[in-house]
């Protein structure tokens, strides 16, 4: 793909370039050749990685201009193409149509790139992301979870789908079911996360450094413990686990980030998860 290698060599002599206008000159002169008529089957990975790159630059603050570039890019392939960059580009686009109250055109772009999607699971998985924020930011946590009902047997199915395919939505979903009293929906799911790789045993000399100091030397525990047995419905077991955590780690609570002022899709997803994990510790006395 020599379209592909020349964009990537202007991506390379822009990141090393320290002068912000230079930077910028040089990205744009890798996403304008895929203007090129030779451009049409060019991998898109390079562009995305261009436009991504532009984006961060001080000078690349007119609305219109960034969505024109995020538009470009988006139409080349976004419906397959994976990585980070990809996924950075999809997000910002929706966060901007959302920031401009056009719910109705985020559900529109999400249902074109679902139809163009790729069967890889990373994509899909990604994909389910952005529609779960845009759910809930619709219609908050009950949207979500009557959404997650379809797209987490659809992630398993998916080809290439792995143990942990679909973990990190699911787990969104339990919090989502805390701050709706959904009990019947956690317990159905909390049963279908892997469960979780055994903690090397400590070695000779930390085992005497804990005991010569008096630190627990138990198992580390972790607040998944507690939020589990939480979900599974046992309320005895989480509390025995935030016991032991308070035990182990010396903290009356766990530090939670501010989310005051997050803005874009998935804010609305993360006030209510933060709304859940409140709930919950303070239920257990961690707090």
């Amino acid at each position: 793909d020599p379209l592909a290698r020349q964009t990537q060599l202007a991506l390379w002599q822009a990141q090393a370039r320290a002068e912000p206008a230079e930077r910028q000159a040089l990205l744009e002169q890798a996403m304008a050749r895929y203007e090129q008529p030779e451009a049409a089957n060019a991998d898109p990975a390079p562009l995305f990685r261009a436009t991504a790159l532009w984006l961060e630059l001080p000078l690349a603050s007119d609305p219109a201009q960034r969505q024109a570039h995020l538009a470009r890019a988006l139409a080349r392939g976004a419906g397959s193409a994976i990585g980070p960059d990809a996924a950075g580009l999809r997000r910002q686009h929706l966060d901007a149509l959302h920031a401009r109250a056009e719910s109705a055109a985020v559900f529109e772009q999400l249902r074109a790139w679902q139809e163009a999607a790729s069967p890889d699971a990373d994509w899909l998985e990604d994909l389910a992301q952005l529609q779960l924020d845009a759910s809930v930011a619709s219609g908050g946590a009950a949207a979500g979870l009557e959404l997650l009902d379809r797209l987490l047997p659809a992630l398993q199915a998916a080809p290439g789908a792995g143990p942990h395919t679909g973990e990190a939505l699911r787990r969104q979903g339990l919090w989502l079911a805390e701050t709706v009293g959904r009990s019947e929906w956690q317990r159905a799911q909390v049963s279908k996360l892997p469960a979780p790789a055994a903690a090397p045993a400590p070695g000779l000399m930390v085992r005497v450094l804990l005991w010569v100091s008096g630190a627990p030397s138990g198992t580390p525990i972790s607040l998944r413990e507690v939020e589990e047995a939480h979900w599974r419905g046992d309320s005895a077991a989480a509390q025995a686990a935030a016991q032991r955590w308070r035990a182990q780690t010396g903290r009356a609570a766990p530090p939670l980030p501010e989310l005051e002022g997050l803005e874009g899709l998935a804010a609305r997803r993360l006030q209510l998860t933060q709304q859940g994990r409140r709930t919950l510790l303070a239920r257990y006395g961690l707090q």
